[in-house]
């Protein structure tokens, strides 16, 4: 059984893939050019946030076994 799944629908991988896939839309390397007044976020702690979501996904899939979801898999 995959870590996270608990046959309740919870995948904890999928759920880290749909929140990276979040973070990734928000394009924060864009905002840094921009002036301060205009930011939504700071686009550092969104980038950081984002590596720590890599680094989260990795272990996930470190643990079950190498599996990724696919696309249209979640």
């Amino acid at each position: 059984m995959p870590i996270g799944d608990d046959g309740n629908g919870f995948d904890l991988e999928t759920e880290v893939v749909m929140e990276l896939r979040t973070a990734e839309a928000s394009r924060a390397e864009e905002l840094i050019g921009r002036p301060v007044s205009e930011w939504l976020f700071d686009p550092v702690e969104e980038q950081a946030y984002e590596i720590g979501l890599r680094g989260l996904l990795g272990a996930v899939e470190e643990v079950n076994g190498g599996h990724r979801p696919t696309e249209g898999e979640e």
